[in-house]
């Protein structure tokens, strides 16, 4: 294919781009521009001409000679992989456009008179309506599809960008609660910053996301599912970051990373990547990395509950004891912050359990007790109170682990929480996310000594209150 000069635009006073850039010889691509989802070719064009241009200078300024072959492999992958990123972007932007616009009713089949509605009533283009849902009950969000388009982060950050935070090593900070918000930091600080995010194919990430979600099943296509649904990019070697500006985090960083986006749009972003994760949940299928076979998110579900799973009511108590006198001082912190009572979430006492359960009505339901199992006084408590003993119940040891614990809670109807606790917190933002309500973690006793709510749902994902938790 025949190949032209690109003209040299400087743009920046701090940048002579003339001197340095005239990097020349690229594909005549005017039959694949037009990738805005425009009809404008002239816009796409233009677009297409400085989109080149900035990634070019971005490989000059990191000592790449413009007259290499190394350099021009370079940039017409990263203009390519720009190119495909944006007609996914434009794809699902027409697609949504058609759902605001009633279009949905020609995919239910209500209108199928014309020949361009036939034509979207096609078998590949239909899309899925069932609603989502997990171990079998739904999630109060809509159809699956429609969550997947109406989406506010379904344009990936980074763009042009030739920085990428990288995710690497299998050292971690923390147990699961903490290495969940570490994930969910990584691609905050990816949205944040407006960088890309890369995952290293040996990293802790996968090791801590696998084990619940995005098992694979399917090896040759795994890879690609998974850099769309994170909007991230997996390296395999360190040759494959040739070109890339690299922002080492270790994991006590990323734990540590508090946005600086409104709050709203952090929970917005948070919530989008915990349902991400729940679209792909696992269950008995595929193998993590080390090829090791997944297990069932719905283990502690189905063993308490069995068939009855998607129609039950029930509550869930979280009880994490945090190591002793650690977990009392961030209590006590947790405390002072939201105004919660600085141990009730510590001892699970009943008169505690019931505030919260007899105005719901669910002491006629069964009540799960989740535990650490660091204080057995919590547990002869309970079991040993009239009301709350009988329905009590625990996961079998056989069916207990982290994965099958967590969905147990995030499904529940009422779940009771301890809000120094990462893993409480994830459960409840994923609760949140998903569409549930009854989020119970910050209590206090008012003046009339009555147990009330004092900090509300969007207190988990507030740094001001959760700290580096949120």
């Amino acid at each position: 294919m025949e190949e032209e000069k690109i003209r040299c635009i400087s743009s920046s006073p701090r940048w002579n781009f003339s001197q340095h850039c005239c990097i020349g010889l690229y594909p005549n691509r005017k039959d694949d521009v037009n990738i805005n989802g425009d009809d404008d070719q002239e816009d796409a064009e233009s677009y297409y001409f400085h989109m080149r241009h900035r990634i070019a200078r971005g490989l000059i300024k990191r000592g790449y000679d413009r007259d290499s072959e190394r350099f021009k492999d370079l940039l017409n992958k990263r203009v390519a992989e720009v190119i495909e990123e944006r007609r996914k972007v434009a794809h699902t932007r027409t697609l949504e456009r058609r759902l605001k616009s009633g279009w949905k009713h020609v995919w239910l089949g209500t209108h199928r008179g014309e020949q361009e509605n036939r034509a979207l009533v096609d078998e590949e283009q239909t899309p899925d309506l069932s609603p989502l849902t997990v171990c079998g009950r739904p999630a109060d969000l809509g159809t699956l599809k429609d969550f997947n388009l109406l989406r506010d982060y379904s344009v990936c950050p980074g763009g042009v960008s030739q920085d990428v935070l990288l995710l690497e090593g299998s050292q971690t900070f923390g147990r699961t609660g903490n290495n969940l918000i570490e994930f969910l930091h990584a691609l905050q600080f990816s949205r944040d910053k407006n960088v890309v995010l890369g995952i290293m194919s040996d990293s802790w990430a996968f090791q801590v996301i696998l084990k619940m979600w995005m098992a694979i099943e399917d090896t040759e296509n795994w890879e690609s599912q998974f850099e769309e649904a994170f909007c991230c990019r997996i390296f395999h070697s360190q040759e494959e970051l040739e070109g890339w500006n690299v922002i080492h985090k270790d994991t006590k960083e990323l734990f540590g990373y508090v946005s600086g986006a409104p709050l709203e749009e952090y929970v917005a972003s948070q919530e989008d990547s915990i349902r991400t994760l729940f679209e792909h949940y696992n269950t008995w299928d595929g193998v993590d990395k080390r090829d090791n076979p997944v297990q069932d998110m719905c283990s502690g579900i189905d063993a308490i509950f069995g068939e009855q799973r998607s129609s039950v009511y029930y509550s869930v108590i979280h009880s994490r004891h945090l190591e002793g006198a650690p977990g009392v001082r961030l209590m006590k912190r947790m405390a002072r912050l939201s105004g919660c009572d600085p141990t009730a979430a510590l001892e699970m006492r009943p008169d505690y359990i019931k505030s919260i359960l007899e105005p719901l009505g669910m002491m006629q339901h069964p009540i799960v007790l989740v535990t650490d199992g660091q204080d057995f006084s919590v547990i002869q408590r309970l079991l040993t109170d009239s009301q709350i003993g009988p329905r009590l119940h625990v996961v079998p040891e056989e069916a207990s682990w982290v994965g099958g614990d967590l969905t147990l809670a995030i499904l529940s109807d009422v779940f009771i929480g301890n809000p120094a606790s990462s893993f409480s917190g994830f459960i409840a933002k994923s609760r949140l996310a998903l569409g549930f309500g009854h989020n119970n973690l910050f209590r206090a006793k008012n003046a009339n000594d009555r147990w009330v709510t004092v900090c509300g749902d969007n207190c988990v994902f507030d740094s001001e209150i959760m700290m580096t938790m949120a």
